[in-house]
């Protein structure tokens, strides 16, 4: 039999969740699984659908639960959202919700367990310790986490019906990384023989973007060959004014680029050295991935979803989360041992594209949907 499958989601911006979403519904079987995607909205999300002919429909949920985090407010918003929501589940015969960003599980969930369907809770985040996730696991059938970092942060009580499946990737033919270096080179208007070491995140705090400046320091004034420091991401959380003042204080303006959003990140980290991923907290770590899927050696804070990811001294480095210096020493050792770089790079590589395949991690989400259908 084939399950329908509803995932809605809030089409206001375009994340890491999205994009693991994307590579999901790609490769369901159609012969057991038949999604329905909606949009609240037309925006960002609709033209990223667009561009990859992802089928949609938009359905103004009205309310949405989760804007604001406090219990009343979100039990009130899901209260107001729910006939919409009640009768677009009716309406398309859904059996299983999925969900997979705060807003929609709120608004979504507790409304499809009430009529009785399944609902999957896909997080993408960990967890803080608020109390505000007890109902929404006790009514999840099923909580799939991203990592087991996310997987450790859900309430104890429901740890039993929560199961680690990683975020999937759609893996390209590796690229051809000379090629990439010459066109990132041009671009950022440097010689071809300067090392580049990326950045990749939006400008927030919890991405670090301060401690990544701090450790370009350490790294220019002890690095044979100053390399060039490439910034990508939105300036969504305001940081990149004292981030551009840090280069400045250090001198190092001119050998800093910030490109901002880009659409087809592992192009360009194919081009870089190295990636550098500061940043705390982090559920997955979705930009390691992309790096080392393209041969390109990644340094990373002990953090999070990094850990998951990346294996110190086998598929790269970690280093101490909020210390610039052991950052800068995490990067000038690959600066300078280039075959210990393209060591780590080639197990690296071969490692996401065995673990992190979309085919493979839809595979998994379909047996969670059979055992949901059994039960």
């Amino acid at each position: 039999m084939i399950q329908k499958v509803l995932f809605p989601f809030v089409g206001d911006s375009v994340g890491g969740s999205h994009l693991a979403a994307l590579a999901l519904l790609r490769r369901l079987d159609r012969g057991r699984v038949e999604p329905v995607v909606v949009l609240d909205r037309d925006g960002p999300l609709a033209r990223k659908f667009d561009a990859e002919r992802v089928a949609y429909a938009i359905a103004p949920f009205g309310a949405l639960a989760g804007a604001n985090a406090n219990v009343a407010p979100v039990m009130i918003a899901a209260i107001v959202a729910a006939p919409n929501v009640a009768s677009l589940l009716k309406r398309e015969k859904i059996d299983i919700v999925h969900t997979n960003d705060l807003r929609c599980h709120l608004t979504w969930g507790p409304t499809a367990r009430l009529l009785g369907r399944k609902w999957v809770w896909h997080l993408h985040q960990i967890l803080s310790g608020s109390a505000l996730w007890a109902a929404p696991g006790a009514l999840a059938s099923r909580i799939l986490a991203v990592s087991p970092q996310a997987a450790a942060s859900v309430p104890a009580f429901v740890s039993a019906k929560t199961a680690v499946i990683p975020n999937g990737f759609q893996f390209g033919l590796p690229p051809d990384r000379g090629a990439a270096r010459s066109a990132l080179a041009r671009e950022i208007q440097i010689e071809p023989d300067r090392p580049i070491v990326a950045y990749v995140g939006n400008m927030t705090r919890q991405k670090r973007p301060l401690v990544f400046a701090e450790a370009a320091r350490r790294v220019a004034k002890a690095a044979a060959i100053a390399p060039c420091f490439v910034l990508v991401g939105d300036d969504r959380g305001g940081e990149r004014g004292a981030v551009e003042a840090s280069f400045a204080e250090a001198g190092l303006s001119a050998q800093a680029r910030f490109l901002g959003y880009r659409d087809s990140v592992p192009e360009l980290l194919a081009g870089a050295d190295i990636l550098a991923a500061p940043g705390v907290g982090d559920s997955f770590g979705r930009t390691l991935v992309e790096a080392l899927s393209v041969g390109t050696p990644v340094v990373a804070s002990r953090s999070g979803g990094h850990s998951f990811i990346v294996t110190h001294g086998e598929t790269g480095l970690l280093v101490e989360p909020d210390d610039s210096e052991s950052l800068a020493r995490g990067l000038l050792t690959l600066l300078t041992d280039k075959a210990l770089a393209r060591g780590l790079a080639k197990s690296g590589e071969h490692d996401v594209r065995t673990r992190f395949d979309a085919g493979a991690v839809a595979g998994e989400v379909m047996k969670i949907y059979d055992e949901l259908s059994a039960a």
